[in-house]
């Protein structure tokens, strides 16, 4: 089942805007895989809308997608929002300013916009990460239910760094002063010599649904992490959020 799940993704991400049509043909030797298999795919991806068949024979993103993107439309909404916050963020600390959404263990990253003077940083945009060590995924994991934090505890605390937190308890504790505090930190967690400062961003409901980031080399941002940047980043996610809350 999980394999018939694979092929259906990697077929849709071969339909690109460059390549809008494609052909069993032009499938099966992308893929690699049996022409009779994705023909059986494709054909039920029809049924459902999801592709459909142009009079060249070939076939492009259907009806279906649309229906998708309009359920994914608050990200756009959050992230017009967001944009001159961001802005502003970059303007004021000179650092990389990064937010992000939580999709299960990992961190999806919805936007980042970097200062001339910017280290390179190994984030872009659409791309993923793991939630349990970097400053946005903590921001958000500490506000999830018990049983997803559980879930992160027991099977996705992988080292990635000397500074990782790996272990149960101290994870859990974590948690527990990024609640109290009202921000997270990545210490050198994910890469050696980036430090963040993350604070969790609300809909009009008081629910996390994004959190915004500062990130930068750990010699400069760690002295002011604790002082004026947290409470910067703070404010400026707090801004956003009551933002989000007026819009329609």
């Amino acid at each position: 089942m999980i394999k018939s799940v694979d092929h259906v993704v990697n077929i849709l991400n071969c339909f690109t805007p460059e390549k809008a049509e494609l052909g069993i043909s032009e499938l099966t030797s992308q893929l690699k895989m049996n022409k009779s298999t994705i023909h059986h795919i494709v054909k039920s991806l029809c049924e459902q809308k999801v592709l459909v068949q142009t009079p060249s024979k070939k076939y492009r993103l259907g009806s279906k997608i649309l229906d998708w993107g309009r359920s994914v439309s608050p990200l756009s909404k959050l992230l017009q929002v967001a944009s001159p916050f961001m802005e502003s963020l970059v303007k004021t600390t000179g650092e990389t300013v990064h937010l992000a959404v939580l999709e299960g263990p990992e961190v999806y990253y919805l936007a980042k916009l970097r200062p001339p003077r910017a280290i390179r940083i190994e984030t872009k945009i659409g791309g993923r990460m793991p939630a349990y060590c970097t400053g946005l995924g903590k921001a958000q994991l500490a506000f999830q239910p018990e049983r997803h934090l559980r879930q992160i505890a027991v099977g996705h605390l992988t080292p990635m760094t000397p500074n990782t937190i790996v272990d149960a308890v101290r994870f859990y504790e974590e948690m527990q002063s990024i609640r109290r505090q009202g921000y997270a930190v990545d210490n050198e967690e994910y890469e050696v010599g980036l430090y963040c400062i993350a604070a969790p961003i609300r809909d009009a409901r008081d629910q996390v649904i994004a959190a915004l980031s500062i990130a930068g080399p750990e010699v400069r941002i760690r002295a002011e992490a604790e002082h004026s940047l947290s409470r910067l980043v703070k404010k400026v996610a707090l801004q956003i959020s009551e933002k989000i809350s007026t819009v329609v």
